[in-house]
């Protein structure tokens, strides 16, 4: 026998500990979370504290201590090396610089020549001043003239170093900004949703270079590590975590590392790979462990993904190059000291430069082959992951700050790999998902995977209303039916029976979500822990607890997990000890497959024909997608359930509860996802099994053994086993070294791994023959048997299973006959059994037969069936018992929770009789009740009688009392339509899950300008009609419902277009579109950056000061057919331009152009070769461009999204003989880029599109054939 040390408690630590106080954010709040992790946050603010950039340079990632290293790669001939000669000959100021430092101990003349070089440029280089309107182009030339500026410090003179020093400090704005930080200003937001800081590490460059050379330099880069700054707040969660798991759904935080690379080399302050704070380095090991060699892609990635099921592809697809980039910034960091890590950045993913920058998913221009010098050596030894041992690279490992576990059988592509996590509840609010004790397998393909899709670009239906909630995850659920729709999750979304919901936006400091959303100030972060884990060459264990997340469901959830190594082949031991608060809550054990699952035993019931169906069998087969690989599950605990499938085309994401629906994806998105992950789309999850226990009751047992080896293969024998307080598994398989498991079924969770001699039992036991009625009454029926044997008539049976029914009991119905309920023990082969059925019906037939089960799972055959029929009824004047320990909890604002333990009876129980305030409300047959529809905030006061079948009611209990709670949730609001739709008016209908107000705000953009009178009538379905409305127009709407208690409810936005009026015609011009399509369509930006040259390409580029886009459709308006009749009457004009990009909300203005002008020559400073705007950029007001904008602002607030630009006036103008010279579009506010699709990208259906609604003059062809018409049907 072997029991585990190792274990981590789950601890909070509470505001007044000595520890709190220690940190930072204990000012604002209570702390929680895991001590060691806030010991080493505690450990981390004392330096940053204490933090001093050096004085000497370089510093900014090479140090005088460094310096040698990487001049030692250089002279031993590294590769990159040329290439970054090649750039300080041609004037690159970074690469000069660089030269210069590998040459100086080397080749000084060589080197001086290069400095000289470098700081030449330095010279010349006039970059635009920093400021919010500053083009990121201009900024990131100030942040490399720092970086240069740090590598030829020590060999400019003294009047160089002054004179650069100020020219950079004023370029990069200290002052301004050191004043901005005095005032109170910092930069903080949503840490966990990394793009807000993470990219565009070089911001800090000119700071750390000037530091002690210009007035704040220093100031300013200390406040960045500020706890309630991004910086500081990321920092400290780099070392709370300290082992290399996410930081949210998207990624990796590894896109932070130049961020942290910096602070090392400039301060000394090591969260690269410290083994303090070792996150960085880990972050390789974690992706280590997720890789599968063969496929060549990573699996296990949770949350977000790029693919789906877990699976992102290095290999191949159009993703593969940003998987490998992220890759290319944490092996590189392992790769110094550690051989397989160094073979990974040989063979797989290189070092990306973005381990010294991310420029927001692209490179800093000029520094990938500086990168290869500083973090790649290529003579460092390299071995080959997919040969190591489990003495060389152990095949198991945990990382405890994210809580998750790898275990696998080696490291080869035909290897079984399995996760398990319990993750705690940071991070994951963007872009992620919520995990607790789930588990994943994988093996030459997903298995077993996270369920659903992370729809994006399509839309996020899938996301947010399945793939996020605990029901898509290898988990359990807990319902309470008093409440089936909860928790509510994401946009109020229901998951059925999942964890509660939480949202944790940053680590530790307070920011625009509240301090709940705060990691280490909310009491539901830390939800979940692993709390034991220990591996071995032959198995692994971990044991993960999370009744937390359940709320007030659950007392207690552990998951016992172990993992038994047989080649590349595996077992999965899965343990779970549940223990609900209330006997009523339903329990479901998941487990999502990738193809149709096979179960065993007796179909005994089908919801729908071949989608969901439930089975009294025990063993569940199913396969990875290429049909190489399966998975075996046994079910041993509980013994009485039920398995029941859900699953196949429309059932693939679907959630239960009062609307059960399917969340499908689109066909695009699942395009998408296929050719990024490296595999079919199927392996997100298209089946899964509920696993139910048939008894109700608080404690119950899971215990699920899995097999996982080749397609086509059985599962062999397995034993349930149970010793005392220890329950489990002995597994027939010569296979195995350890085949005996064992888990304590109460207390500390514990394990036992041993070896078994007991040989297998494929003998069932014997058949019972002389099954007899001995007795029988009005309600009961005494039977005797003669005990059948283990091994036929031999030793002693492990268990009877007694059914009846009113039809006689065959083979194929044995499953759907009444199952007995607490039958006898088992006695040795040949004793006389008796035993007595209770509470049946008088004056009934039924038929009854036995069977015998052994330890082995082996079922004996049916007896013989005997018949026999209950007595007339007899007169009962004799009650029941009176009930006990009546319980009433509140459960909502309109439900209380009633429980008590059960009454006796002389002859056969009836029921009980539920009173409220006196007076009886409700009946039922168990022993809990959930009282609904009462009023929030209200006392009830509560007594349960029995009665017996014969009406005697007992006398009622002691009375208690709970009070309801206050209502806070908004109704529901469902089923969304618009009917009646005519060229003025609609009508829009709606229903919501409880009695609520009416109304209806609308318009013609997401503004919604317009609101209908509140209808104040308490309805649940719901109907407005809206009235003077335009033709042929599309509305924005959303509809509003309030409950009594004045809990509001707002849709999302809603469409719908009006009908034309008669004789309105529309056309649209959109180049590449239809099968006579326009083609004529003219559009680029301009940028003040390039003034004297187009910028014409695929992406039209939009910035306040900086770039704007033109565009015009030419030969509109005309006599021939698919053009607008001079004089017409435009109704509307609509140019719809799609984002490729967006950064903030600001707002977008198009103006009607009034200089002729062509895409292939248009410029800041030009709108002809020989003719120049007014004002550059075409500011003339009256004279480049109107002064008056068309329509209202535009506020692009999502990418890949459809924006409509209002130009009816300008339109009108052209209709009625002004010059179509088109329109210009600009940006108010700071800059902040938008990124909109040109008339030339690939895809037609995202170019711009202008349609036109208007009423024709008498002349018009419209309709003819010809070119280029467009009709929109």
């Amino acid at each position: 026998m072997f029991r585990f040390g190792i274990v981590m408690p789950f601890v909070i630590i509470v505001l007044y500990s000595a520890l709190a106080f220690a940190l930072d954010a204990a000012k604002d709040g209570p702390i929680y979370g895991d001590p060691e992790g806030l010991a080493r946050v505690e450990a981390l603010e004392q330096e940053l504290h204490n933090m001093k950039v050096r004085e000497d340079h370089p510093r900014i990632f090479i140090t005088q201590e460094t310096l040698p290293i990487y001049q030692q790669r250089v002279r031993n001939g590294h590769p990159a090396w040329a290439k970054v000669k090649q750039r300080a000959d041609s004037g690159d100021v970074v690469n000069a610089a660089f030269a210069y430092l590998m040459l100086k101990d080397d080749d000084p003349q060589k080197a001086q020549q290069y400095a000289e070089i470098a700081i030449q440029k330095l010279k010349e280089m006039n970059p635009q001043p920093w400021s919010s309107t500053t083009d990121m182009n201009e900024r990131r030339k100030t942040a490399l003239m720092a970086l240069a500026f740090d590598w030829v410090y020590n060999v400019m003179t003294q009047e160089e170093k002054e004179q650069l020093a100020k020219k950079i400090g004023d370029l990069a704005d200290i002052s301004g900004r050191a004043k901005w930080i005095r005032e109170g200003n910092t930069e903080r937001g949503e840490t966990f949703h990394r793009e807000e800081w993470i990219f565009r590490s070089w911001r800090a460059w000119p700071e750390i270079a000037l530091a002690h050379h210009y007035p704040d330099a220093e100031f300013c880069y200390k406040s960045r590590w500020n706890y309630d700054w991004y910086w500081g707040d990321a920092a400290r969660m780099y070392a709370y975590a300290a082992d290399g798991t996410p930081f949210e759904g998207y990624y990796l935080g590894a896109n932070g590392i130049g961020w942290f690379y910096t602070l090392k080399t400039a301060t000394g302050i090591n969260l690269v790979d410290d083994p303090r704070w070792p996150w960085a380095k880990n972050a390789a090991y974690y992706l280590l462990y997720r890789l599968d060699f063969g496929i060549g892609r990573e699996i296990f990635h949770h949350g977000v993904a790029l693919g789906a099921g877990g699976c992102e592809s290095y290999t191949e697809g159009p993703a593969a190059w940003k998987i490998k980039s992220f890759m290319g910034e944490t092996f590189p960091l392992a790769a110094r000291d550690d051989p397989y890590c160094q073979w990974v950045v040989n063979n797989i993913t290189g070092v990306s430069s973005w381990i010294l920058s991310n420029d927001y998913y692209t490179f800093v221009p000029g520094l990938d082959a500086i990168a290869s010098i500083l973090y790649y050596d290529p003579q460092a030894p390299e071995r080959d992951p997919r040969n190591a041992s489990y003495q060389e690279l152990p095949y198991a490992r945990l990382f405890p700050g994210g809580n998750e576990v790898f275990m696998l059988t080696g490291w080869s592509g035909d290897d079984t790999k399995v996760a398990f996590r319990t993750t705690p509840a940071y991070t994951k609010t963007s872009h992620g998902d919520f995990d607790v004790n789930t588990f994943l397998l994988y093996r030459k393909g997903v298995l077993s995977p996270d369920s659903g899709i992370y729809d994006c670009y399509g839309g996020q239906g899938n996301y947010i209303s399945y793939q996020k909630n605990t029901v898509a995850h290898n988990d359990i659920l807990i319902i309470d039916p008093s409440a089936p729709d909860s928790p509510r999750k994401l946009s109020g979304t229901p998951d059925p029976g999942g964890t509660e919901r939480v949202s944790t936006r940053d680590f530790s400091s307070p920011n625009r979500f509240g301090e709940n959303s705060v990691f280490v100030h909310n009491p539901k972060a830390n939800w979940g822990d692993i709390i034991a884990f220990n591996t071995t060459p032959e198995y692994d264990y971990v044991v993960g607890e999370a009744a937390k997340a359940y709320g007030y469901r659950l007392r207690e959830y552990y998951r016992s997990l172990v993992f038994l190594r047989k080649g590349t082949k595996a077992y999965l031991i899965v343990f779970d000890r549940v223990e609900s608060t209330n006997p009523n809550y339903e329990k479901r054990w998941l487990m999502h497959f990738v193809t149709e699952p096979h179960v065993n035993g007796n179909k005994i019931s089908e919801e729908v024909p071949g989608h969901i169906d439930t089975y009294d069998g025990d063993l569940t087969y199913a396969e990875n997608v290429y049909g190489t690989a399966s998975v075996n599950v046994k079910t041993l605990l509980p013994k009485q359930h039920r398995i029941r499938r859900i699953g196949g085309e429309g059932y693939e994401f679907y959630v239960e509860g009062t609307n059960p629906k399917n969340h499908p994806v689109v066909q695009s998105e699942l395009e998408r996802v296929q050719s990024q992950m490296g595999g079919p789309w199927q392996e997100a999850g298209t089946w899964r099994i509920e696993i139910s226990p048939t008894i109700k009751q608080t404690r119950d047992y899971f215990l699920n053994v899995m097999y996982i080896g080749d397609a086509g293969e059985t599962m062999p024998p397995v034993k349930l086993v149970e010793e005392g307080n220890w329950v489990g598994v002995i597994i027939n398989d010569a296979g195995l070294s350890k085949n005996k498991i064992l888990f304590t079924k109460t207390g500390t969770p514990d394990v036992s791994v041993s070896t078994s001699n007991e040989p297998p039992d494929d003998i069932p036991p014997g058949p019972i023959q002389d099954l007899a009625v001995t007795d029988y009454s009005d309600c009961t029926v005494t039977l005797s048997w003669t005990a059948p044997g283990d091994d036929n008539q031999q030793g002693t049976a492990t268990s009877y299973d007694i059914r009846y029914s009113t039809q006689p009991i065959t083979q194929s119905n044995w499953s759907q006959a009444t199952r007995v309920l607490n039958p006898p023990s088992p006695q040795p082969a040949g004793t006389k059994e008796t035993f007595t059925i209770t509470q049946l019906n008088p004056s009934t037939t039924y038929y009854i037969a036995i069977r015998a089960q052994d330890d082995w799972m082996n079922q004996g055959p049916i007896s013989n069936l005997v018949q026999v029929t209950t007595k007339e009824p007899i007169p009962d004047t004799q009650p029941p018992t009176k009930p006990t320990n009546l319980t009433a909890t509140a459960q909502s604002t309109d439900s209380i929770l009633l429980s008590w333990s059960p009454s006796t009876d002389n002859k056969k129980m009836g029921g009980y009789k539920i009173y409220r305030d006196g007076t009886e409300i409700a009946t039922t047959t168990n022993t809990s009740y959930t009282d609904t529809g009462l009023q929030p905030s209200t006392t009830y006061t509560y007594r349960v009688s029995a009665y017996d079948a014969s009406g005697n009611e007992s006398q009622k209990s002691d009375p208690v009392s709970a009070t309801t709670k206050n209502e806070t949730i908004p109704p529901v609001i469902s089923q969304i339509q618009v009917s009646n739709i005519t060229n003025s008016s609609v009508t829009i209908t709606w229903v919501t899950d409880e009695p609520s107000t009416s109304q209806v705000r609308y318009g013609e953009t997401t503004n919604y300008d317009h609101t209908t009178n509140l209808d104040a009538d308490l309805v649940t379905e719901h109907s407005v009609t809206i009235t003077g409305l335009s033709s042929d127009t599309t509305y924005h709407f959303l509809v509003i419902s309030k409950d009594r208690w004045d809990n509001q409810a707002v849709s999302q936005d809603q469409t719908f277009t009006t009908l034309l009026l008669p004789g309105q015609q529309v056309l649209i011009f959109q180049e590449g579109v239809s099968g006579q399509p326009y083609d004529n369509c003219q559009d680029a930006f301009i940028a003040s950056g390039a003034s004297s040259w187009q910028t014409g390409t695929i992406f039209n580029k939009i910035q306040a000061g900086i770039t704007r886009t033109l565009i015009s459709f030419p030969d509109i308006i005309g006599n021939n057919p698919g053009q607008i009749p001079p004089g017409s009457r435009i109704l509307s004009a609509s140019l719809d331009l799609k984002t490729y990009y967006k950064g903030s909300a600001n707002p977008l203005r198009a103006y009607k152009l009034l200089k002729p002008w062509s895409e292939d020559n248009v410029c800041w400073d030009r709108y002809q070769p020989d003719h120049s705007w007014d004002t550059p950029g075409a500011d003339g007001l009256g004279t480049d461009r109107e002064a008056t904008p068309l329509g209202d602002p535009v506020i692009p607030s999502s990418s890949y999204t459809v924006y409509t630009f209002d130009i009816t006036k300008a339109v009108q103008d052209w209709a009625n003989g002004k010059p179509n010279y088109g329109i210009i579009i600009i940006q108010e506010g700071a800059p902040d880029e938008v990124v909109f699709y040109h008339s030339e990208y690939g895809d037609p259906s995202v170019r711009p599109k202008l349609r036109v609604s208007f009423i024709a003059n008498q002349q018009s062809n419209l309709g003819k054939p010809g070119k280029p018409q467009h009709v929109d049907d």
